[in-house]
């Protein structure tokens, strides 16, 4: 399994497969760490429980993701997301959201095998590891409304462009809360490693939100960022674009 680290802190994420060899799609708090190993993989906007909000409890996220362009390279994999994590060292995580790879690849030997951009969720915890699940195909230009939610009567939920999909048990509540893009499979910001532009616009036609205590939505009006090879520019609480190259 591969790690992230934000803010010193090992992250897993999207589990990715080279050749039919099962790795690793990032996006999860694994425990705490000490460097920095994977970060430049990732370009996101995030808050987390207790250092925004006013310590109000985050049941949901919720944005637009509308993919500009999406060339991973032929040994990887490029995903822009929704996603919602446990606390440190919980090893739970769901993400809704896009992903396309190339040809020597695919996220857990179930999407995008046939090297396309889909829509797609994927959920990760400790008995099952990461399991991800192929939603038909889209397009570039065309915006995916992506939402994940949880309750403390609820398992944590996935929706695409309002369709409720996968869920699963063992997240009350989201620590963590993520719009972000990842190139999965290498670490590196060569160009060489990559297969040219990559590029989304988030919260274009629908707004960036947490769902907070009583089931409403509120507009994001500020976040944490971190950007490894990514640019990350603009809002919230406007759209924002995360891209490379």
């Amino acid at each position: 399994m591969t790690h992230d680290y934000r803010d010193g802190v090992s992250r897993v994420g999207l589990a990715f497969a080279t050749l039919a060899v099962s790795a690793g799609l990032l996006g999860m708090l694994a425990g705490t760490a000490n460097a920095s190993a994977f970060a430049n993989r990732f370009g996101q906007r995030f808050l987390q429980y207790g250092a925004c909000c006013n310590n109000a409890v985050i049941y949901g996220s919720r944005a637009s993701i509308n993919p500009h362009y999406v060339n991973p390279g032929s040994n990887y994999c490029t995903a822009f997301r929704t996603d919602g994590e446990g606390t440190l060292g919980s090893g739970y995580l769901i993400q809704a959201g896009v992903v396309k790879c190339g040809a020597n690849a695919n996220v857990d030997q179930t999407c995008s095998l046939s090297n396309n951009l889909i829509k797609y969720v994927e959920t990760i915890n400790p008995v099952h590891g990461a399991v991800c699940f192929p939603h038909g195909g889209t397009s570039t230009g065309t915006a995916v409304d992506a939402k994940i939610t949880t309750s403390s009567s609820n398992p944590a939920t996935a929706y695409l462009d309002g369709t409720q999909e996968e869920g699963m048990g063992g997240l009350n509540a989201f620590y963590y809360i993520v719009e972000g893009a990842e190139h999965a499979g290498t670490d590196s910001c060569d160009s060489s490693n990559w297969g040219g532009t990559n590029e989304a616009n988030y919260a274009g036609s629908v707004a960036w939100q947490r769902q907070i205590t009583d089931g409403s939505w509120f507009t994001i009006q500020g976040s944490s960022t971190s950007s490894g090879c990514w640019t990350v520019s603009g809002g919230p609480p406007g759209n924002f674009t995360i891209s490379f190259g």
